[in-house]
């Protein structure tokens, strides 16, 4: 706090409680690219159906439908005609850092030569594709084409399973604490004053930001010192702090903080002299 005004009778301190550029800048990088990292893995979750008619004995038609963002958007539709058969596929790879990824995935092959590829949208610890799901469906589908049924849907939804569900909560985590940080930096825009009155011999305090104006006042006969305490922070740095203490010794209100104990003593000493109590020094 800075002394704003000075008379024989009042002394004004106040402080102005800016955007803290630092928390308000990992808050954004803490927050942000989990929510990105969110929104795109949530993106890729839906359902794939897969819907096939009997035209004729010898034709069938395949209809691939594929929604997104939790099944609520569809995304895209394709379609394969004259299908003659279903496989299975698994792809084993090497990504970039040596990791072994498997794609899995079901084809459906048309008597012209195209296929339809049936697969995810998104890999998961190096896998795409429930192997076991993709073998089933796969095998249903072959299963229909041998048959002489006229109607076939299969559905694959990715949507609840435990992987899916694990990645929502361990982000969701880092955008709960990145988005508590952001309010409260928000939130503490304001300023502080402190008025020491020796007319009413009363010490005003205000402290107003978004969350609302708090007000204090006590008598300045419990005020019995100003006190200047060294701390250490957890990377063994030396900070300063300067406290009010009242009678029961209890530090009520900090007054400033600085890495440097000068400019401290000496508004601590001016604001101990006008009250006419001492400047205490702790650990320094």
């Amino acid at each position: 706090m800075k002394i704003t005004n000075k008379t024989s009778t009042e002394l004004i301190l106040s402080k102005k409680n800016g955007l803290n550029p630092f928390l308000f800048i990992w808050s954004i990088f803490f927050t942000g690219i989990p929510l990105i990292v969110l929104i795109s893995t949530f993106s890729a979750l839906g359902v794939i159906t897969i819907n096939c008619e009997r035209i004729e004995p010898k034709l069938v038609n395949c209809t691939l439908n594929r929604s997104g963002f939790g099944g609520f958007f569809p995304q895209n539709k394709e379609s394969l005609n004259n299908v003659i058969e279903a496989q299975f596929q698994q792809i084993e790879e090497k990504d970039s850092d040596g990791a072994t990824t498997f794609d899995n995935k079901v084809i459906l092959l048309s008597k012209n030569g195209k296929n339809l590829a049936i697969q995810e949208l998104m890999f998961i610890n190096g896998v795409r594709g429930n192997a076991k799901e993709m073998r089933q469906v796969s095998q249903e589908i072959s299963n229909f084409l041998n048959s002489n049924e006229s109607l076939f849907v299969i559905e694959i939804d990715n949507r609840w399973r435990w992987a899916n569900l694990f990645i929502f909560c361990f982000i969701s985590i880092f955008i709960l604490i990145g988005g508590t940080v952001f309010m409260m930096t928000i939130l503490e825009i304001g300023y502080e004053t402190i008025v020491f009155d020796k007319v009413s011999r009363q010490l005003k305090f205000e402290k107003v930001n978004l969350l609302g104006k708090k007000k204090d006042n006590i008598s300045l006969n419990e005020v019995n010192g100003i006190v200047l305490k060294e701390l250490t922070d957890s990377d063994n740095d030396r900070y300063y702090l300067l406290f009010i203490s009242t009678k029961n010794n209890h530090e009520k209100y900090q007054l400033d903080r600085a890495f440097q104990a000068d400019k401290l003593e000496s508004n601590g000493r001016e604001i101990a002299n006008f009250l006419d109590v001492k400047l205490v020094k702790k650990n320094l």
